[in-house]
């Protein structure tokens, strides 16, 4: 856990200064958006653009990054309330990819979960990271019904019939 804090904390420090370290290859700056060379064949969101669901709930790999976001308030079966919190992040690392190989996609992914029971002040929460891959982690859209899964691993979200209807496994 230390380990993982020092890196986000020089992940974040490093967007604010022009000697920062490189990700092989990469400048961290880019990974943050910063822009840059290593943006160079990235769209950028720059204007204002309408959404058209369910397609926009999959994902835009012309962008560097993007993410899947759901926060929930709720009670469980004996009134207590509960907050859940699910995160699913994409971050591009190049700007091509390889369609014939799903490994070399140029994607990576991070999910975090949380779950607070606030009568008990438990909360509990967990993250993982995985390479972009069709058996590892992606975001798809069915164009015939328009739903769309969002995943890493066995975590997923999932839209059912519809745009609002969730699934959150």
């Amino acid at each position: 856990m230390k380990g993982l804090i020092y890196f986000v904390a020089v992940m974040l420090l490093s967007a604010c200064s022009d000697d920062a370290p490189e990700v092989p290859g990469i400048a961290v700056q880019s990974l943050l958006g910063a822009g840059g060379a290593d943006d160079a064949g990235f769209a950028r969101a720059e204007t204002v653009v309408e959404f058209v669901f369910p397609a926009d709930h999959g994902a835009h790999p012309a962008y560097r990054s993007e993410w899947w976001y759901l926060t929930l308030a709720l009670q469980n079966q004996h009134g207590d309330d509960l907050g859940v919190q699910f995160t699913l992040f994409r971050q591009a690392l190049t700007g091509s990819a390889n369609a014939s190989d799903p490994w070399q996609n140029g994607q990576m992914y991070m999910a975090h979960a949380a779950l607070t029971e606030v009568a008990s002040a438990t909360h509990l929460h967990d993250q993982r990271f995985a390479r972009g891959h069709p058996s590892l982690a992606g975001a798809t859209v069915q164009p015939l019904d328009g739903s769309f899964s969002a995943w890493l691993e066995d975590w997923r979200l999932e839209g059912l019939d519809g745009v609002f209807k969730l699934q959150l496994r």
